[in-house]
């Protein structure tokens, strides 16, 4: 109880208050155990976001499983039994797992599980940096599958009924809400925009200190009716397992009211403060950009061997930040909008008109391009209020220079 479920600050104490509910070891299973772990782990989430505090405490345990189980950020890879039993899809047990005994949390003890392949991410700046980059698929909504069940001991999933339930989860003195309406997605359903939560500030100021004599189960009467009658506020979502787009009315509510970098940012480009392995990473990733921007942006009429060149250098690039465990910084590249496309079409299918061959002129148009791209930071494609990536500017200065060749 002391390091585990209910673990203070120094790590190693329990409060004498959880004591008496172990007097009697028969009743020990009458009591929600669960609720009251992950309402201290709330509490202390809660308090250490407060800009002074300088530490935490509470089961950092659950808080760690829960990344590892969704989070695909340089987490350890789990090794599988030789010969594991044929189910659909990959076998999530450890190698020395024993079935129907052990819960599934287990499978990431130290003799379970290696260190993935090609990850330098050590240091806080460097999973800083990755969660500020994170794709939408290095995070899995729904790490449970129905299939698991089967090779877990009943005691994890006898109560699958309370998950969904909205209700307050109390431990002594603390009170926190319990409330999957607003992470719907990790029970397979549409995530709607949620009704307003009430945190309560006067609870979550409140704590044991001066009140040690106090009848919490009296004081807190209110929430405790709630939470006898908790199974008549059960959550029911629309199964919905699809991506959600940038429009979505959920997305557009999200992005109005939450911070979505862990970093400071700074004017408009985000740059977070990095180490030196991290900077370096960042500069090989803007020079696989402006590559991929420039070799996209090309026409036909450029030598073969300039193309040869920046194709070269966006890949050397690439490999390199794979190497170091980096690859994360290349995002999909911003494909030319529908109009762009069109416009080029229209060009090359001209009425008539032919291309003039390869010159000493085409080197001059290379380095003008090159001159203005320059100027303009070609590296950089807009997004728009939509979401959708407008036409680069390197793209419109090719365009401009190719309808001056033409005859």
């Amino acid at each position: 109880m002391a390091t585990v479920m209910f673990p203070d600050k120094s790590g190693n104490d329990i409060q004498v208050v959880y004591l008496p509910l172990l007097r009697d070891l028969d009743a020990i299973d009458d009591f929600s155990w669960g609720s009251a772990v992950l309402a201290t782990l709330y509490r202390n989430l809660c308090r250490s976001s407060n800009m002074k505090a300088r530490d935490i405490g509470g089961p950092l345990i659950l808080l760690q499983l829960w990344a590892w189980e969704r989070i695909t950020i340089a987490r350890p890879i789990v090794t599988g039994p030789e010969n594991p039993p044929l189910i659909q899809g990959p076998y999530p047990l450890g190698s020395q797992h024993q079935l129907r005994v052990d819960s599934l949390g287990r499978r990431w003890l130290s003799v379970h599980r290696r260190r993935p392949q090609g990850t330098t991410i050590t240091t806080l700046l460097g999973y800083r940096d990755a969660l500020d980059n994170m794709r939408p698929d290095q995070f899995v909504w729904q790490p449970y599958p129905q299939a698991i069940f089967s090779f877990l001991p009943e005691a994890c999933y006898n109560d699958s009924g309370e998950w969904g339930v909205v209700s307050p989860m109390i431990c002594f003195d603390i009170v926190e809400w319990h409330l999957p309406n607003r992470v719907a997605r990790q029970f397979g359903w549409k995530q709607n925009i949620p009704e307003p939560a009430d945190t309560e500030p006067k609870l979550h100021k409140m704590d044991k200190r001066g009140a040690h004599s106090r009848n919490w189960a009296e004081y807190h009467s209110a929430y405790l009716a709630m939470w006898f009658r908790r199974y008549q506020f059960r959550f029911i979502g629309v199964e919905d397992n699809s991506d959600m787009g940038y429009n979505d009315p959920y997305m557009v509510w999200y992005r109005d009211r939450t911070r979505r970098f862990i970093s400071p940012t700074f004017q408009q480009a985000y740059q977070a403060p990095l180490g030196a392995t991290a900077y370096l990473a960042h500069g090989f990733a803007e020079v696989h950009r402006t590559c991929n921007t420039e070799i996209q942006a090309m026409p036909q009429e450029v030598p073969p061997h300039y193309r040869n060149i920046m194709s070269n250098i966006r890949d050397n690039t690439s490999q390199s930040l794979e190497h170091v465990g980096y690859s994360h910084l290349l995002q999909q590249f911003h494909q030319p909008t529908q109009e762009t496309q069109v416009e080029e079409q229209h060009e090359e299918k001209g009425d008539g008109s032919t291309m003039q061959e390869s010159t000493a002129e085409d080197d001059e148009t290379l380095q003008v391009f090159r001159r203005r791209s320059r100027r303009t930071n070609t590296s950089m494609s807009p997004i728009n209020e939509q979401g959708t990536p407008e036409p680069s500017k390197a793209k419109k200065i090719w365009s401009r220079l190719r309808g001056k060749k033409k005859t």
